[in-house]
């Protein structure tokens, strides 16, 4: 079994999908929405189905 598991901080995560560690703390606390392009560059970059979010 290989573990495929890895580890990033919030700022790199931010800049693996192209938008600041601001905009990202705002979007986890809720008091804005990802964009259409960020939810893309999600999907894009780490392979998740977001079909249903």
């Amino acid at each position: 079994m290989v573990d495929n598991t890895f580890v990033i901080n919030q700022s790199q995560f931010a800049q693996s999908i192209g938008i600041s560690q601001a905009n990202l703390s705002e979007n986890e606390m809720g008091n804005s929405n990802p964009s259409a392009e960020t939810l893309i560059s999600i999907r894009v970059r780490y392979n998740i189905n977001l079909n249903g979010y």
